[in-house]
């Protein structure tokens, strides 16, 4: 063999040497040539001595199978093959076994012709056969050796020689495959794992290896808020960020967390109170996704009380709540009253009325306001009711002190026993600066309690109210109701009374002598 090496790397042109086997001897010729055309192997002639042509221009590429390979076949694999042809019967076969004869049993003159297959180079120059894969279970693609691949579920197999390590293998990462962007993590490898990318792999030790570029998923993750009634609104904090309504796309990539908090917040005139997450979990939450998903926070909504803007006006006249309405067209607003008489005991809370949404003010006809201070006082709440979710506001009373002509009077003298008459009077008569009106009234009635010059000028339209059984008094102050102090003289106080059962008036007048 050594010979043979010699001659072909310019030792001489040819070598004959002898060869025996079995008692019988021949010789075999050697012929190394550069050849121009393709294929490393010419052709045999068989005659004393038997000739081998071979190739050895080293810019032909050794072929396979009708097809070029890449890597280049060492002078001392084609020699091997050859002798292969003369002492194993000649032709080729992918199962070394079935191809070896001896020499004796079959002639060595045999055409040997273009070698297009090589059990010998195999042999000495064993191909490997690397599979490469992507985790996931799509197609996908891959750089070899700079070149890029389309890998399918199956992998995608290479076929290189021992002589032709090493190779590079690049995974290309963030591809978008059945729906996911893939995020490369890792090269798993016969013997080890490797983060790095590209890898450069050596030969194998084995024929048959399997390398897989391991994938983590990225996952689409997306939040919402759920109001009752409303649906997504508001805004919602994403790992530490507000954002307003509908949050963007988050990517995450698979085993990672995402943080997210649903605040409590105003909406549209309704507070909103978290209640839970769609995934489960406190708040704030984090989660842990395993596909792409949104994430809803649910919540209770609640309705805050109204702001009031005024609750007071000049003596004399009705009373008057005004607020800042509600913005949500859901809302409406119940008008509640209790009041507290002189024997300090409540009566009510009763609900007066219901008001529309862009109400923004509401007058008790009932009630009017005094000039002083006295035990009774009465007391309102405007409470907002949003019948989407069927809660009211909390209590908020708003409370007005008065004497006698701002808070019904229910204690009569002192006994407890109700009147059994209608009556008008005041005390102290003459005055000044003040007196006090007092009326009684036998059963439940609508009354109307003005106060007149003796020419018949109003001077102070001082009660308007539906009032129950009992004995009640307002005081005046000698001033009409837009705050003029009134001359001395006589002045005319007119109670009319309208039972509520009967309907029969009742028309009663007393003169109150103002002197200075």
């Amino acid at each position: 063999m050594n010979s043979w090496l010699n001659a072909a790397n310019g030792g001489s042109s040819r070598n004959i040497i002898n060869v025996t086997k079995g008692g019988s001897s021949s010789q075999i010729k050697f012929v190394f040539e550069d050849m121009e055309y393709g294929g490393n192997i010419d052709y045999g002639i068989w005659a004393p001595p038997y000739t081998v042509k071979i190739n050895s221009n080293p810019e032909i590429p050794w072929t396979l199978n009708t097809y070029e390979v890449p890597e280049r076949v060492d002078l001392k694999s084609l020699l091997l093959h050859e002798l292969g042809h003369v002492f194993l019967s000649g032709g080729h076969s992918n199962d070394q076994s079935s191809a070896l004869r001896t020499f004796d049993n079959f002639s060595v003159k045999r055409s040997v012709g273009w070698c297009t297959e090589n059990v010998t180079h195999d042999y000495y120059d064993p191909p490997k056969n690397v599979t490469v894969y992507n985790s996931f279970s799509d197609s996908g693609v891959m750089k070899v050796d700079g070149t890029q691949y389309s890998i399918s579920s199956s992998g995608k197999t290479f076929y290189w020689r021992n002589s032709n390590f090493p190779h590079t293998l690049e995974a290309v990462n963030n591809q978008s495959v059945d729906g996911y962007v893939w995020v490369f993590r890792e090269w798993v490898l016969p013997n080890s794992n490797s983060s790095s990318n590209p890898i450069t792999i050596s030969t194998p030790s084995s024929k048959y290896s399997n390398i897989t570029a391991e994938f983590d998923p990225t996952y689409t993750i997306n939040f919402k808020n759920s109001f009752p009634g409303v649906g997504n609104a508001g805004t919602i904090k994403v790992n530490g960020s507000s954002y307003n309504v509908t949050t963007p796309d988050f990517s995450i990539i698979s085993s990672n967390t995402i943080t997210a908090e649903a605040p409590y917040q105003e909406y549209n005139g309704i507070y909103y109170t978290f209640s839970s997450w769609s995934g489960g979990g406190s708040n704030p939450a984090t989660f842990s996704p395993n596909a792409n998903t949104t994430y809803t926070a649910y919540y209770s909504g609640s309705i805050q009380p109204l702001t009031i803007t005024s609750y007071s006006g000049p003596a004399g006249t009705p009373v008057v709540i005004a607020w800042v309405p509600n913005p949500n067209s859901n809302v409406v607003y119940k008008v509640y009253r209790k009041i507290k008489d002189q024997s300090g005991t409540w009566s009510g809370p009763d609900l007066l009325t219901t008001l529309q949404n862009t109400t923004s003010s509401y007058t008790d006809n009932n009630v009017t306001y005094t000039n002083g201070y006295t035990e009774d006082l009465i007391q309102y709440d405007i409470r907002p009711y949003y019948s989407v979710e069927n809660v009211s506001a909390q209590e908020s009373w708003v409370t007005v002190y008065g004497n006698g002509g701002f808070v019904p009077k229910r204690a009569v003298n002192g006994s407890g026993i109700l009147p059994t008459e209608n009556s008008l009077g005041n005390y102290p008569n003459p005055f000044n600066p003040e007196t006090r009106i007092t009326f009684s009234l036998k059963e439940r009635s609508h009354v109307a309690l003005s106060l007149y010059s003796v020419t018949g000028q109003l001077v102070s339209q001082m009660k308007e109210a539906r009032l129950d059984c009992g004995t009640y008094e307002t005081l005046w102050q000698g001033k009409s109701d837009e705050g003029q102090t009134m001359a001395s003289g006589i002045y005319i106080a007119r109670l009319v009374i309208v039972p509520i059962s009967s309907g029969q008036t009742d028309v009663r007048s007393i003169r109150l002598s103002l002197i200075k």
